[in-house]
């Protein structure tokens, strides 16, 4: 049992090291590819890469995972979950109007 889990550690850790260093890199070759030429910045090493990823992951993204990263998703599920249909179908042609997506009425007589 301890060299089975010692193996799925030991992989996960080579994974994690290979996605990291494959992000570094794409970012690297993307922002050296683009940014300069578009913009004038000037190129980026692999280490300034990664650290941008970083920051950018901190003030967007964040670094969770999980319930906590989609508590939004579980709000809204419970909050739909207690609209009587009525309600229901004032959010629907609500969203439909914000987003400019045709309602259904309109598509059915099509």
């Amino acid at each position: 049992m301890k060299k089975k889990s010692f193996k799925w550690i030991l992989k996960a850790v080579v994974l994690g090291g290979v996605f990291i260093a494959a992000s570094g890199f794409a970012v690297m070759t993307l922002w050296n590819w683009i940014l300069p030429a578009a913009v004038g910045f000037g190129t980026l090493s692999f280490w300034q890469a990664l650290g941008l990823i970083a920051l950018s992951r901190l003030l967007f993204g964040g670094f969770t995972r999980g319930r906590r990263g989609h508590w939004w998703k579980h709000r809204m599920k419970h909050r739909w979950e207690h609209m009587s249909p009525d309600q229901r179908d004032a959010f629907k042609a609500k969203f439909a109007d914000r987003c400019g997506v045709p309602s259904q009425e309109s598509t059915v007589s099509a």
